[in-house]
């Protein structure tokens, strides 16, 4: 027994389709992202580094956001 749908019904189910596709497709191309991530090995070089320099870098870079909200920074470091 084979009941017809409406051209309504075939056009709401066929808009699932559709969404449901495309998410699954969204889906394969994170996972296939991912996997190629995973893939990449790659081996970290620990270096040794000026933190005080790498601190006042920051700062300066970001010292005009601060003083557009009128926010005052210090930084003090031990000698």
């Amino acid at each position: 027994q084979t009941e017809k749908m409406s051209e309504e019904e075939r056009n709401h189910y066929l808009q699932i389709i559709e969404g449901e596709s495309k998410r699954m497709s969204s889906l394969c191309k994170q996972l296939l992202t991912l996997a190629s991530l995973d893939k990449e090995e790659k081996v970290l070089q620990i270096k040794e580094f000026n933190l005080q320099k790498q601190i006042k870098d920051v700062i300066f870079m970001l010292e005009w956001k601060w003083r557009e909200k009128d926010i005052a920074v210090e930084f003090d470091v031990p000698d």
